[in-house]
């Protein structure tokens, strides 16, 4: 897989990033299945396309903001934080089976969501090799390149450093720490709100931050569709394709299901039941057929 084969579009409410395949690119057509039959925390979905012998990859997420120009912005300690822990979740595909090493791992290729900081990975599922240290060298580089904010005055980061230059470095202990470390904020946001006159259920405050801390904060938009899509971008050939009646030229409009009718249902007036089977009405009892009078 070669970076400079990736090519991204900003579509004004969303991103589509196309890589076409190369003649010596293999596929991993395991890895392909997983990944667009699961909604994965932190990565962005991927789709694939065949057509005229072009192999496409291609994803779409909503609009958001390249990590690397978000890192040109002072970040406070919190933010910072849940930068590399959404990052370090996008990291964990292996648990999908899915090799970590197709993630591009560059912040120019990694986009985020600028309020829930939700971060989408891209991942090309071609077959190739890693270098031990990509995933290390990559975490090195976006602290480096971090601002922070002035008012943080704890050594955290100091502390993201060591443990990048460590020669046992491993994603699930760099995972431990960050999360330690948000945990830490949490106890002093408590101490904070302690000393108001409001009582704090402290227990209660911790239990539902432990909660979030497992659950990734998911952004407030819904998957896209990739089955029949309205307007947008051919992901094979970048034109324009769909939003417009060809014969008007005018915007199309989705057309939505009507809302089923219930069947069935009450009379207003007497209290019936309207379109069920009737019980069947004798005006008179019936008389057995045969037998005496």
């Amino acid at each position: 897989m070669e970076k400079k084969n990736i090519v991204f579009e900003n579509n004004g409410n969303s991103i589509t990033m196309r890589y076409q395949l190369m003649p010596s690119d293999t596929l991993d057509d395991t890895a392909l299945d997983r990944l667009r039959n699961n909604v994965l925390d932190m990565i962005a979905p991927v789709q694939f396309s065949e057509a005229d012998a072009r192999k496409v990859i291609y994803s779409q997420i909503p609009a958001a903001v390249t990590l690397s120009s978000l890192m040109k912005k002072p970040l406070n300690k919190t933010e910072v934080l849940t930068i590399f822990k959404n990052l370090l979740m996008g990291m964990d595909i292996g648990k999908y089976g899915i090799p970590v090493s197709y993630i591009v791992k560059d912040a120019d290729y990694i986009y985020v969501d600028e309020r829930s900081l939700y971060t989408y990975s891209f991942v090309v599922p071609v077959k190739g090799s890693m270098e031990v240290t990509e995933i290390q060298d990559f975490f090195k580089n976006v602290i480096s390149n971090m601002k922070f904010n002035e008012n943080d005055k704890d050594n955290y980061v100091a502390r993201i450093i060591t443990n990048l230059n460590s020669d046992r470095f491993s994603i699930q202990e760099l995972n431990v720490m960050v999360n330690e470390m948000l945990l830490e904020l949490g106890d002093a946001e408590l101490a904070a709100m302690s000393q108001g006159t409001a009582k704090v259920d402290k227990l209660g405050v911790m239990r539902n931050r432990a909660e979030n801390m497992r659950q990734p904060m998911q952004p407030q938009f819904s998957q896209p569709q990739f089955n029949q899509p309205m307007g947008g971008f051919d992901p094979m050939t970048g034109q324009p394709m769909g939003g417009f009646d060809p014969m008007t030229g005018q915007p199309m409009t989705p057309q939505f299901n009507q809302p089923m009718q219930p069947q069935g249902g009450f009379d207003p007036m007497t209290g019936q039941p309207i379109g069920q089977p009737q019980a069947p009405q004798f005006d008179q009892p019936m008389q057995p057929m045969g037998g005496f009078d």
